[in-house]
């Protein structure tokens, strides 16, 4: 759920290589998908990320999150 959101959060600013992430089937919900945005929006932050695929998940991803995506270019499916 979330909790794990935010852990995955303080760590994925680190990852320099990841061009794909796939998210699905999990319980994020708003609040989840956010603090994704905010790393998706942080210049320099996964620099390599094109796609990030999120399928059956609680909720769809926040329009945070889709609009942090779109500015960046990243591809969100789901």
């Amino acid at each position: 759920g979330d909790e794990e959101m935010k852990v995955l959060c303080e760590w994925w600013p680190k990852c320099k290589k990841v061009g794909t992430l796939q998210l699905s089937s999990n319980a994020f919900t708003a609040t989840g998908w956010d603090l994704l945005a905010e790393v998706v929006g942080r210049e320099g932050a996964m620099p390599k990320l094109k796609e990030l695929f999120a399928f059956n998940n609680k909720v769809k991803p926040s329009a945070k999150l889709r609009e942090a995506c779109k500015k960046r270019g990243v591809e969100l499916v789901g």
